[in-house]
């Protein structure tokens, strides 16, 4: 009895399941202080700014909780922020690379991924550099890979270290370190030393995962393959860059991103016939391996998680609290991955998240007002479409400013596409998974299923690349007043759906969004007149097929910028 009960104390799950039992709002109050922490943290950039920032961020509140006679909660606060901030300069001192690292040009490691093709023809995959007794997770760029390379072969490389750095073009140690990769080489040759012998356990969802690659290759034509990886596993590499492009205009980036769209389906497939709480906790491990095989991403992993705390209420007969939920998915990230707080996936996907947790209910309950009137299967309809555009505007809300201060630009017709293709992708990703599946028992009957696959991805496409051509399908955010305007009219939405029963706020809301588009214009205006005459800047974007051509045209000078193809060609060379 005492060993079963031990080794339950150890269990993850159980961990989980007495983490989401204990006071709920202190839980929410502990993690969201540790991630806050974090964030300051890597962000600051030095003591003194991290010790200003913290004390306008969180000094406030505990401020607060204290005058409020919630001195537990400050104190969880104050606890949470000293253990965060001890873990990270615990995190970055281990994680440093020394100088010494970066100047080997012989290096020996394992690899742990199948190598894929770059869009500049080179070939890529990851290894794990073993240096000093401590794990270097690196990406390796090469001209050429031998053919039998797989996870557990041990290479000897001669290459060239690259250090990374974040820039204020491009946060590249930030995304890099957020996906597990410390350092990117560029590899003159490759050879194996020695073969793996046999498929070691942790290889395991990496097989998997080419597998499935190779099977969805074999039985679709290249267009629907490509979607097909995309939408299934989040391999955007077969993906036509126009049609990336499209999908970034309409605003439906997510669906090729793993993400809780995708965790639902995984685990509505198992829960199709039952809705016992039995099958959800035995396919918890099936879905976790469905998550390692496409990588583990940020996305993927906080889905997983939340996923679990429904689960594990349902067990301990206790009421699920997502925003609790939420913040523990976060901190779990946090603990695992410090780097990830400031990555534009992890913001992108908790604000989608919790503008989905405080938006949705509301909005959907007003929405649905307009189809009490409707009766059957239109009713039913209706209230479908109601739910998918009352989930794509909650989070449009939370995300909308972020994506147009990280990216220079916001969808427009993003909440308009999700309700269109929401039952498209939907139909593509189920049927696809089991379709792929099927043909590693009944190859041929998974050939016919691919027509149908086929024909769902050509209207998929058809409706994106419409969309995308529309006049206006997306704004570009570079202007100062346009971020604000941006910001400006998601907080006017939010106190729209939040305000409740009050008469005026419909008028209010659409006259403060009115009254500040117009004075946006108007400072736009002023701006440009503002110019000397004909001492402007004119930018053409020239296609040229492979990286990026700038054309700037001042009075009579003219300036050309080739920007060139991926960084690993110019460091290579």
């Amino acid at each position: 009895m005492t060993g079963s009960r031990d080794n339950r104390s150890l269990s993850p799950v159980f961990l989980i399941w007495v983490v989401s039992g204990l006071g709920k709002r202190y839980l929410f109050l502990f993690c969201v202080s540790f991630v806050a922490t974090a964030a300051i943290f890597f962000l600051s950039g030095t003591a003194l700014g991290f010790l200003c920032t913290w004390i306008l961020l969180l000094l406030p509140t505990v401020i607060f909780l204290c005058l409020t006679e919630n001195r537990l909660s400050a104190s969880l606060v104050l606890f949470a922020a000293v253990l965060s901030l001890v873990y990270q300069c615990c995190f970055s001192v281990n994680d440093a690379l020394p100088g010494s690292f970066f100047a080997k040009t012989e290096i020996m490691a394992e690899v742990t991924s199948y190598p894929g093709n770059t869009d500049s023809g080179k070939y890529s995959f990851d290894v794990r550099i073993d240096y000093n007794g401590k794990n270097v997770n690196a990406l390796v760029y090469s001209e050429s890979v031998p053919e039998s390379l797989s996870p557990g072969d041990t290479v000897h490389m001669h290459a060239s270290l690259y250090e990374l750095e974040n820039t204020r073009y491009f946060a590249e140690k930030t995304y890099r370190k957020a996906r597990y990769t410390d350092t990117v080489m560029f590899a003159e040759s490759v050879v194996v030393m020695s073969e793996n012998a046999g498929l070691k356990m942790r290889y395991i969802p990496v097989f998997l995962a080419k597998c499935f690659k190779d099977k969805v290759k074999e039985i679709y034509n290249e267009r629907s393959a490509s979607v097909v990886k995309s939408l299934i596993m989040g391999d955007k590499s077969g993906l036509a860059e126009d049609f990336r492009n499209n999908l970034s205009a309409t605003g439906m980036s997510h669906a090729i991103s793993v993400s809780g769209l995708h965790i639902s389906f995984i685990l509505g497939l198992f829960l199709y016939f039952s809705k016992n709480k039995y099958i959800k906790l035995a396919a918890q491990p099936l879905v976790f391996l469905f998550v390692l095989m496409v990588g583990a991403p940020q996305s993927a992993l906080r889905a997983f998680i939340m996923q679990m705390f429904v689960v594990m209420s349902a067990f301990g007969k206790r009421e699920n609290d997502q925003l609790t939920a939420l913040s523990f998915s976060a901190f779990m990230l946090c603990v695992l991955n410090p780097h990830c707080v400031t990555d534009s996936a992890f913001l992108l996907s908790f604000a989608s998240t919790l503008g989905i947790i405080v938006l949705y209910p509301s909005l959907r309950e007003t929405l649905e007002r307009f189809t009490v009137h409707k009766k059957g299967y239109l009713r039913k309809l209706t209230v479908g479409i109601v739910s998918v555009a009352a989930v794509s505007v909650s989070a449009t809300v939370f995300t909308a400013p972020l994506t147009a201060y990280l990216f220079g630009t916001v969808s427009v017709v993003g909440p308009i596409a999700n309700i269109i293709l929401n039952v498209f992708i939907s139909a593509v990703f189920s049927f696809g998974f089991v379709n792929t599946l099927l043909a590693f028992v009944l190859p041929s009957v998974a050939k016919v299923g691919a027509y149908i696959i086929d024909f769902l991805v050509g209207i998929i496409m058809s409706i994106v690349n419409a969309l995308a051509s529309l006049p206006m399908s997306e704004i570009f955010t570079g202007e100062p007043v346009v971020l604000f305007v941006i910001c400006f009219i998601c907080f006017v939405v939010m106190y729209a759906i939040l305000a409740g029963g009050k008469k005026l706020r419909l008028p209010v809301s659409v006259i403060s969004i009115l009254v500040a588009v117009v004075c946006a214009f108007a400072v736009m205006d002023v701006e440009k007149s503002q110019l000397p005459h004909g001492e402007g800047i004119r930018f053409d974007v020239l296609d040229v097929g492979q990286g990026q051509c700038i054309l700037l045209q001042s009075g009579d000078r003219v300036y050309m910028v080739d920007c060139g193809g991926e960084y690993a060609d110019s460091a290579a060379d």
